[in-house]
């Protein structure tokens, strides 16, 4: 993700690279990344120890670093409700406020759909993942294209081209149901 945003988008900003690097350590491995080895995974609450976890990144990286893990960091879901919807305003809550955020949420976002084919999950579960982001493309496209984006003109060209090829990556999937 973050060799993507330096090599084809453009971007070298170290404080977004740094939080490109970090972007699904709080969200993965919050307990790990606050205290070490001193707790197995399995025993430690993540929305517990996310606060914990950012602030080793602020001490470690900046407080811009971890403000962008922040900002991408997705929330714990509503499980009652439909957790794709979810996802969905989160994103574009997310990218309308926070325009650096976007570059690593664009990142990422394009490494999950191109990715849908070297997936290992069940089939069902890549169907799945296809739905969630299939509605998303457009939007993305949106942010990515926007002025206050802080990507060059180059970069956006490689993002846009890029979201073809994940849209076409998730309407493959969709159609297999």
């Amino acid at each position: 993700m973050a060799s993507r945003i330096i090599k084809h988008f453009g971007v070298t900003e170290p404080h977004i690279i740094r939080a490109a690097l970090l972007h699904d350590s709080v969200e993965d491995v919050p307990g790990r990344l606050a205290y070490g080895l001193m707790v197995p995974d399995e025993e430690i609450d993540d929305l517990k120890h996310r606060p914990a976890a950012l602030q080793t990144i602020a001490d470690m990286f900046g407080e811009d670093t971890a403000e962008l893990v922040a900002n991408v960091t997705n929330p714990e879901f509503d499980r009652s409700g439909d957790t794709q919807v979810q996802y969905r305003e989160h994103v574009v809550e997310l990218m309308h406020e926070h325009p650096e955020a976007r570059v690593i949420k664009l990142s990422d976002f394009i490494d999950n759909c191109k990715g849908l084919n070297h997936n290992e999950r069940p089939l069902a579960a890549i169907q799945r993942l296809a739905r969630k982001y299939y509605p998303l493309i457009e939007t993305m496209r949106e942010f990515a294209l926007a002025e206050d984006t802080p990507i060059p003109e180059q970069g956006k060209a490689y993002i846009n081209e890029s979201l073809d090829v994940a849209g076409e990556r998730c309407e493959y999937y969709i159609s297999l149901s």
